[in-house]
């Protein structure tokens, strides 16, 4: 296996195209899905993974790790994710609204209410205070009392006004 290669789960590219998939090109990205060398008589330096570019996510392609290279870790902003910011989350590959963080969880101001992992998100544009503010009074004022983010926005906003209610 080829160092750095053959993690259920990890990003990889193609780095050559092979004739029998001609639609999956070179620099193609994509994620590995069964190591093959796991199957009985297979051989031991290949996997199945699913490239981005097909839009069913149960078909996978054989490949050779000496065809793949580990995707670029992207460098991690040092600064803290906050409300109202926004983050790509990688194993979706969407990009949410951050509604707060608690720990080492992320909870997203869309709908339904949900969180994950901090650590699988990456910042991508901070909130200005305005924005972030906007989205504290936009939660606060939610009307179901179960939403832990309306009642974090309020806890932050009264916390703001101080002790005096000011």
């Amino acid at each position: 296996m080829k160092a750095g290669i053959g993690k259920v789960g990890q990003r990889v590219r193609l780095t050559r195209q092979y004739p029998a998939y001609p639609e999956v090109e070179a620099g193609t990205m994509g994620t590995i899905q069964t190591i093959v060398a796991q199957i009985p008589g297979a051989p031991e330096d290949a996997f199945l993974w699913h490239p981005d570019s097909w839009k069913h996510n149960d078909m996978v392609m054989p490949c050779y790790s000496a065809d793949m290279e580990p995707e670029a870790e992207a460098p991690r902003s040092i600064e803290p994710i906050d409300t109202g910011d926004v983050v790509y989350h990688a194993p979706t590959k969407e990009k949410w609204v951050v509604a707060l963080v608690r720990g080492d969880n992320l909870s997203w101001a869309g709908w339904p209410e949900g969180s994950a992992k901090l650590s699988d998100c990456t910042l991508i544009e901070k909130a200005t205070p305005e924005a972030r503010e906007k989205l504290l009074r936009e939660m606060a004022g939610m009307q179901n009392t179960a939403d832990h983010r309306g009642r974090y926005a309020r806890t932050v906003l009264a916390d703001q006004k101080g002790p005096a209610g000011e």
